[in-house]
């Protein structure tokens, strides 16, 4: 018999993983860049702001958000359109069937596992240029954590910008005992040579936990959203001017 399917979010990488890279008929990971979305407050938002501007400056866009907004679809975006219901539901019944035909070791997916699976599956058929993705709960293990560095060598698929939005104590004992951990857990998502914007944070042991992580991770390319921004940034030679067209907008904001 299979073992039960966890109800909601279950931290850990093991399941989804594997299923990704061993269950699915292609990894959808390997054709997906991500821009990464964390923090305690306004990852929904600033999952529709990068989603809408991207959009704009002519790039093929899968948004994932995490929880629905109405319905369990309009979690699964294209160009800022919902899934269709039929698909989603046909997405779901595959995706399930598949994972109690797989009986992994490591247990069944939870739910969001499942979403999750089914979101990047979905993309990755979409050819989206791009994947905005928001983390479920914390950040280190939570099943969107699954894409590897920005240089395409170290992991699959390729996350090139990490935002961490403000931190609180949320979940607390779930994901961390007090602010500064639970800051940890959500910079876990951070990976070498990418991007990593920093929210302004309202909590300071949260701000110099986050920039301590991703001064260690990703040094020289820190932006840090503040009341009045710094750049920890280190390109030499860089001008907007050299950057094509299509990307500017993005940049410009």
């Amino acid at each position: 018999m299979a073992p039960e399917k966890p109800d909601g979010i279950t931290l850990g990488l093991e399941r989804i993983t594997r299923f990704l890279e061993q269950v699915l008929p292609t990894d959808p990971r390997a054709q997906l860049r991500v821009v990464h979305v964390a923090g305690t407050n306004g990852k929904g938002s600033v999952c529709a702001l990068v989603s809408t501007a991207l959009i704009a400056a002519g790039y093929r866009v899968g948004t994932f958000n995490s929880p629905h907004f109405l319905e369990p679809n309009d979690a699964v975006r294209l160009q800022g359109v919902p899934i269709p219901k039929d698909e989603y539901q046909r997405l779901r019944q595959w995706i399930e069937e598949l994972d109690t035909q797989a009986l992994a070791e490591h247990g069944r997916l939870s739910q969001f596992e499942q979403t999750t699976a089914l979101a990047l599956w979905w993309f990755a058929q979409s050819s989206v240029d791009i994947a905005v993705v928001e983390v479920g709960l914390g950040g280190q293990r939570d099943a969107t954590n699954v894409f590897g560095a920005a240089d395409g060598q170290r992991g699959v698929g390729r996350s090139l910008v990490q935002c961490i939005c403000p931190v609180d104590e949320d979940h607390l004992g779930l994901i961390g005992n007090n602010v500064e951990e639970i800051a940890r857990e959500k910079a876990g998502i951070m990976r070498p040579g990418s991007w990593i914007v920093i929210a302004n944070q309202d909590r300071s042991e949260a701000f110099h936990k986050i920039r301590q992580v991703a001064h260690r991770v990703s040094p020289g390319r820190i932006i840090n959203v503040r009341r009045q921004p710094t750049y920890d940034i280190h390109v030499p030679n860089f001008a907007i001017a050299e950057v094509p067209a299509r990307l500017r907008a993005p940049l410009a904001l």
